[in-house]
């Protein structure tokens, strides 16, 4: 899977502990040797807040006694960042990746990080020779195995972006508590407030009238605290309704721009019916797509989205995932190899009846691990459900 916008990476210097070094940019760090074979390649930041310094070679030992104790290494990060345990010579790396301010992962590299504002920078491996490491690399194999995991949720109209990954509100399980998910398909964004990130109008085929005609792209909007990049589509079912029912489909900025995830689409040939998005990463990864089937089911309309998005797909497979609008036990029958992955619980809370809508459909591309509904219904009568 190749490193898509590396040409803009803020390069800061190297570590050397095996011949070739490990390259660290503010985005994250290319690792050119290992022993572990899956680790060799671009490692991006699993938030945009990452602080790197040089510890010492005794705070480093520390860590590893502490390590399984989380409040113990929540206390170390706290120290390390004011600067307690700071080596001004020696040493080893350690990287503390923030999110909302506080600290979500610790990790201590091998090595000392040598910035390429310090006079023992070796000039062999400035930034003219880390773009070239960028330029044929790719990610590493433990993290290429990483880059999928979903989050779904009809937001009814809501803004979403300052709710989305709140991780107290939505109360998720501990497994994907603090997942930052690659992929975000939302159903009624219609007040959506991307701010400057959202793109001109660019006309299309498959959002026809009474509909706009149109969709956006979505560049670097923030979403409590990681940036992504995506598309939104402006819907209505009349001339005159409003767009409550608007859908868009996003990916972590990190993972590329929009050329590496191009849009697909299919109409849905009537105009109180919402198109099917999805969009097909050149990394050769599953497409994903995002889908809000008629309220009450309707099985024609969902058999035709499963056909389209598997028209083209890369060998990977495909996901679609949304608010399905029919429980998994009521779904007709599928076309074949086509699989269901549900939360087996209720996902939207109705007036008489809770029901489990939201779910998702494979082909080809790997079942999840990790397959959960938020534990709190925020600003919506539908659970944000997470796949991971």
């Amino acid at each position: 899977m190749a490193i898509d916008g590396y040409s803009d990476f803020t390069y800061i210097g190297y570590s050397l502990w095996y011949e070739k070094p490990t390259l660290y940019f503010a985005e994250g760090k290319y690792i050119q040797e290992h022993y572990e074979p899956d680790i060799v390649g671009w490692h991006p930041n699993p938030t945009n807040d990452c602080i790197r310094i040089n510890i010492t070679a005794e705070a480093a030992e520390l860590y590893y006694h502490i390590r399984d104790e989380s409040q113990k290494v929540t206390e170390f990060a706290r120290e390390v960042v004011n600067g307690t345990y700071n080596a001004a010579v020696g040493g080893a790396l350690c990287e503390c990746h923030v999110k909302n301010g506080m600290v979500y992962a610790v990790h201590i590299l091998q090595g000392r990080l040598i910035r390429f504002t310090e006079p023992s920078f070796n000039r062999a491996f400035d930034k003219s020779y880390a773009g070239k490491i960028l330029a044929a690399g790719v990610f590493a194999p433990n993290k290429k195995s990483r880059t999928m995991s979903i989050l779904t949720w009809n937001t009814q109209g809501i803004n979403p972006l300052g709710f989305t990954l709140n991780q107290m509100q939505q109360n998720f399980p501990l497994a994907t508590q603090s997942l930052i998910p690659n992929y975000i398909c939302y159903q009624e964004a219609g007040n959506a407030c991307y701010g400057t990130a959202l793109g001109s109008a660019i006309t299309c085929t498959w959002n026809p009238a009474p509909s706009l005609g149109v969709y956006y792209q979505i560049t670097n909007a923030n979403i409590n605290g990681t940036l992504y990049n995506g598309y939104h589509v402006p819907w209505r079912a009349s001339a005159t309704g409003n767009q409550r029912c608007s859908m868009a489909i996003l990916w972590r900025a990190i993972l590329g721009g929009h050329v590496s995830f191009p849009i697909g689409a299919l109409a849905s040939g009537y105009s109180k019916r919402r198109p099917v998005i999805w969009v097909t990463p050149t990394s050769g990864t599953p497409r994903v797509g995002c889908i809000h089937a008629p309220a009450g089911g309707n099985m024609s309309y969902l058999t035709a989205a499963l056909n389209a998005i598997a028209i083209g797909a890369p060998e990977s497979g495909w996901y679609l995932v949304g608010d399905i609008n029919i429980e998994p036990e009521n779904l007709g029958a599928l076309p074949l190899g086509v699989a269901v992955q549900h939360t087996g619980g209720w996902t939207h809370m109705g007036e008489d009846v809770d029901t489990n809508l939201d779910y998702l459909f494979r082909h080809t591309a790997p079942a999840f691990a990790n397959v959960q509904r938020a534990g709190s219904i925020v600003h919506s009568n539908h659970l944000q459900c997470r796949f991971a």
